[in-house]
Order: structure tokens, then sequence, then C-alpha cells
């Protein structure tokens, strides 16, 4: 027989993947089992019929019968879990195993012992009988349950065991022969059973690889799915499984179903949060939206992070615009709500773009391509708005693309021109300084109007350049005005905020030979609030230089007397819209009072704009209003048209109906 330690390190092995290999175990058995049993209640009639009669009823009748019974219930009970074998948990399969382990060995020896006892009723040929059927039953069992090779060794040497005995004790040497071949035999197909298991545990143990392998491979297409299909930081879809879903939502409308509308979400002054909060502070902000826009379109349709601040959105079952813009209206208020950073909050807007799936053959790009376009008008028209592709918006962007190429060739070419605008002492009529206009008129496009470009100039980059261009123009032209006019120059939101801005404006009326002292720069006050910090290290620079710095537009923002309190300001530049009012609207009137006054008490010039008629003039000179710009005293005017006038009498600015009354 095989020595104990090689038997000992083969079942050792079954430790591992004990799990696996039991329900392997349990399937075995539940397959082999039957039949086994179905030999052992054929033997045991074998018996029976061999001899009744002959034996006492006791040992063919009264012993056997109940172990048919037992077995044909045992037959039964294994042939019942073929059809849920796959569903048994662990700890039946446990049950099961132990029952077989305890129950075969013990059958085999009962049936041994019944053998030779029955045995002793008959001749030689009885007792050779008796062994082939002790034989057929031990090895039978031992190999049906030779995936448990101790219940399976055990249970062929206690069959053998009573057989041994009563061979060797009979005194009969062919029977004796008979126990040594026998035990011979055993040794054999003991040695068998081992090897049986070893290839059976093999077998197992390959299977596991496998199984494991796939399992390995599934998990790595699902990691690599995750990767492929999913943002790594919000957890939601990505661009790639956008357009998965997208392509899948265009087949199924293609099949009759109910159309749907493909947005664009664009987070405004993201770019500020990651700088006043690290870009720790920006990927919560994108995590919170995310979580947000998941919410809101849940059960609605899709949410996905298409890269930077830009989040795609998918409604279901809806080709309305009115119900598009609804929802776009939802979502912006949605992100209005405050984002909590660890110790900080922080509040942004965002602005949409839609397109509408119409059955017309759109693809998933073209979809997004025409939100993208959506997306680009409502920022370009002031932000914090939705828009919905249509073909009139395809033509306004259409146009907004062409003005932008067109205007870089006309930076390049240097067409963009300038006209100065005079601003006025209304007690006097000397001319205190001009405004700088920015004027461009294409041959193809026709006049485009400073609103518009200077805005496409912003969003495109070639803000820098523009300017640059233009203040250059300007300070040639006002180098030419006599010394007490100044030059007064728009510096755009992008520009103030812009590092090194305020040196390189300086270093270009250095280049012009522009005195800095004859220089005004007017900025907003939303110009200021894009970042505040950023805007601040400008204005230092420019008055360090000894430029003077205007706040413009006065009264439009929305935090107006804490700038002019905490801004390093020289003048005040009351906007249109209060002059506008001052004849009719007496709460206006006494606005304007109070900002005259106030810029007098903190020693602040003050220019009134946008005055077109002489009851304005005169509203003005009676609250005490000193300078003024407006149509009422010159429409802006070319730069040979500046110096000319520069250089006349000063009442000469004044209307002629008031230059004798003022």
């Amino acid at each position: 027989m095989m020595k104990s330690k090689q038997l000992k390190s083969i079942l050792s092995k079954t430790s591992v993947n004990s799990n696996a290999l039991i329900v392997e175990q349990h399937k075995t058995l539940a397959a082999q089992l039957p039949t086994t049993y179905a030999v052992v209640i054929l033997t045991f009639i074998v018996f029976v019929l061999s001899y009744y009669g002959s034996a006492p009823n006791w040992i063919t009748l009264y012993v056997p019968i109940p172990f048919i019974l037992v077995s044909a219930a045992r037959m039964k009970y294994w042939l019942g879990l073929a059809s849920t074998i796959d569903d048994i948990p662990i700890e039946k399969r446990r049950a099961d195993i132990s029952s077989v382990i305890a129950f075969a060995p013990t059958l085999s020896f009962l049936f041994s012992v019944l053998a030779v006892a029955i045995a002793q009723y008959g001749g030689v040929h009885n007792r050779i009988e008796a062994i082939f059927l002790i034989w057929i039953v031990a090895f039978v069992t031992a190999f049906s349950i030779s995936c448990l090779p101790k219940a399976s060794i055990t249970t062929l040497i206690v069959s053998s065991v009573p057989l041994v005995g009563l061979l060797l004790s009979s005194g009969e040497g062919v029977l004796q022969l008979f126990a040594v071949t026998f035990l011979l035999l055993s040794a054999l197909v003991i040695r068998m059973l081992i090897t049986n298991y070893h290839s059976f545990y093999t077998l197992i143990q390959s299977r596991i690889v496998v199984d494991e392998k796939h399992r390995e491979a599934e998990l790595a297409r699902a990691e690599i799915t995750q990767i492929a299909f999913n943002d790594e930081l919000t957890g939601i879809v990505n661009r790639n499984g956008f357009y998965r879903i997208l392509n899948q939502k265009i087949a199924d409308a293609g099949q009759g179903n109910t159309g749907f509308a493909v947005g664009i979400l664009g987070l405004d002054g993201f770019k500020t949060i990651n700088d006043l909060y690290g870009y720790e502070g920006g990927d919560t902000v994108l995590q919170q939206t995310a979580f947000r826009l998941e919410r809101a379109m849940n059960g609605k349709g899709n949410v996905a992070r298409l890269g930077a601040d830009e989040f795609a959105i998918l409604i279901d079952d809806t080709n309305d615009v009115s119900a598009v813009e609804h929802l776009g209206d939802e979502l912006r208020e949605l992100i209005r709500s405050p984002f909590w950073l660890s110790h900080n909050s922080a509040m942004l807007t965002c602005s949409l773009g839609f397109s509408i799936f119409s059955n017309g053959g759109e693809t998933a790009h073209k979809l997004l391509e025409n939100a993208e376009q959506a997306l680009f008008l409502s920022k370009s028209s002031g932000r914090s708005t939705t828009s919905v592709y249509d073909q009139a918006l395809a033509e306004s962007v259409f146009r907004r693309s062409r003005i932008e190429q067109e205007l870089r060739l006309a930076i390049r070419d240097d067409q963009v021109d300038m006209y100065f605008q005079p601003i006025v002492d209304m007690n006097t009529g000397a001319l205190v300084s001009f405004e700088a206009l920015a004027r461009w008129t294409h041959e193809e496009l026709g006049f485009v109007t400073p609103d518009v470009f200077i805005d496409i100039a912003e969003q495109s980059g070639l803000i820098g350049d523009l300017t640059n261009n233009l203040l250059r123009k300007a300070a040639i032209t006002a180098k030419l005005w006599p010394a007490h006019i100044k030059l007064s120059f728009n510096l755009s939101a992008q520009q103030v905020t812009q590092p090194n801005a305020g040196l390189e404006l300086v270093s270009i009326l250095g280049d012009v030979g522009l005195n800095p002292n004859r220089v005004e720069m007017e900025i907003t006050e939303t110009a200021i609030m894009g970042d505040i910090d950023k805007a601040l290290l400008t204005l230092d620079n420019l008055k360090s230089a000894g430029i003077s710095i205007v706040l413009d537009d006065f009264g439009t923002g929305h935090s107006s007397l804490s700038q002019i309190r905490d801004l390093p300001l020289d003048k005040v530049k009351i906007d249109k819209c209060f002059i506008d009012h001052i004849c009719t609207d007496r709460k206006v009137n006494r606005i304007i009072r109070s900002v005259l006054s106030l810029c007098s008490d903190l020693g602040l010039a003050c220019v009134s704009e946008g005055i077109e008629t002489v009851e304005q003039y005169e509203a003005l000179l009676e609250c005490k209003g000193v300078l003024g710009q407006g149509y009422l005293f010159s429409r802006p005017v070319t730069p040979e048209k500046s110096l000319e006038m520069a250089t006349i009498d000063q009442r000469a600015m004044l209307p002629e109906a008031l230059s004798h009354s003022a």
C-alpha cells in the first residue's frame, strides 16, 4: 500500500479552496451514489434469493430487508438532488458529505459481516459467491466515493476485515489463497483510489484556476469599462459613456420611441474657485455638482461629465422647447445653492445649451455640437441663461464665429479704429479729456458694435492684443493734444485680472512717450469682482505709474458704495441709465445728487454719462454736477477731429443754446 506520508500530503491539499472542493465532491457523489445504492440493493436481493430456505429467516429476510429499504431511501434522496444541485447551500453539502463518510463504511462493513454470516450455511461454492459479492459491494462503494479518499479507503478496509478473517480461519488452502489475493487486490485498489483522488483534486484545482482567471478577466474588463466609461473624480458617466448612451437612445428613437433632448451645462466662473480654494476645492465643487445633477435627473434622464467644468444632460421623452427651458431653469437654480467646502462656501452660476432630437438623422456628435453652440450663445449673452438650438441660433453662432475670424485679421492688420468722445466741464465748456472708443467696420459684415466684438475678443483670447493695439493708437493721438487734456481708456474685465497687465500698459505709454499722468483707465465693477485680488494688483501698478483710476458704469453693480470706499479711485462715472431719468424720476434725481455729494466729500471727480438733452444738462447743473459726457456735447469723433477740438475756444464745447447761460 501507499505510504501514509504520501497519502497525508495529498489529503492536506483539500484545505485549499475548500468550499469549491466540497461543491465538486458533493456533485460527484450525487452523480454516482444512486448507482451504488442500486448495486447494493441488487446484491442483497441475490443473497436473499440464494439462501432463502437454507438459512434462517432472520438472516435472509429480517436483516436484509431493512438494509434494502435504507439503501432505497438513500438512493431516492440522492436522485432528488439532481434538479437543485447547483443551488444547494454549502452547509447542506457539508452535512451530506459527513453522512456519506459515516454511512458508507458502516453499510459496507455490515454487508460484509452479513455475507460472512450467511455464507456459513453453504458450501465452498456459496462461500466463493459471498466473496465475489463482497468484492463487488466493497469496490463499487469505494470507487463511487473515491472523491472522499479517507472514506473510500476506510470502506474498502472495513469490508475486507470480516471476509479475510473468514477465509484465513477456514483451514482450506483455496480459500486462504483467496484471502491473500483479496489483500493484494485491495492494496492495488487503495493505490488506485489515491491516484484517482489526486487526479480528481488536480482537475478541480485546474478548474478553480480557470474560474479564477475568468473572474479576474471579468473584473479587469469591468475595471476597464469603469475607466473607459465613467469619470474617476465624480463617479458618473464620462464623455465616452455618454456617447454610448446617446447612440443607443438614437437607435431606440429610430424604432418609433419618443424624442429627447441633449444639453451641456457649463459652470460660470469655475476658474475662480480653483484660484481661491485650490484644485481640491474645485474637485469638491465638481463632485457636489455631479451629485446635484444626478439627483435632479433621477427618473428624467442621464447625467455625464464631459470634462473640466462641463456636464452633459440627456432628457428623456420630450421634444418640447418650453419643457426643456423649464428644466434648464430648475438646474440653474440648483447650481445657485452654496457649495460647501471644508471651511468655506462658494457660490456659482451655470449656463446651459440644449439641442432637441427631431428624428431627422442627427448623430450623437451633431447633437452635442448643437448643444455646444447653444451653450456658447448662453455664455456670450451674459451667462446664467438657457438656450435651445434652432436655425436662428445656428445663424447667430455662425455670424459670431465669422466675426471672431475676421477680428483676428483686423487686429493683425490694424483695422480697428479709435474714436474719441469729449468729457466737458459743464460750468465752463472747457474740454477736460477724451474717452477713447473702439470702432470696427468690416467691408462685408458692416459696422460691428463694440459690445459684440469686445465680448468676442475676451472669449477668444484676443483681448490682450486688441487692448494693446488700441492703447498704442490712442496714446499716439493723445500725445498731440494740449498737455492739460487727458486720455480716458477702457480696460476689459479680462485685462484687469491678467498678470502683469498694468506693467504692460505702462510700458506701451512709455514707448509712445505719453506721460502716464495724462491717462485715466476706466474699469467696471463687474470686471473687478471677477477676481478682486488680481484686479487690485493691476490697479496698484497703474496708480504707482501715475495713471488715474475711473470707476465706469457706477450704479449698475451690486456693491458700488463699498467699491468707492475700498478701491484706489480718482473718478466715478454715473451710468447713462440714471441720467435718462433725472428729469422724470425724483428718486433717480435724489440718487444722482447723493452720488455727486458723496464724490465731492471723498475728493473724487464725477462724470455724468449719456447727456443728450438740455433739460438733463440743466438738471445736472442744479445737482452741482461738474463733468459731463454725451451726444449733447459731441458724438465720438475721429483722431483728426479730436485734435481740432482740443485746440478750439474753451467755451466752444457747450452747445450754442447753452454757451451764453453757462
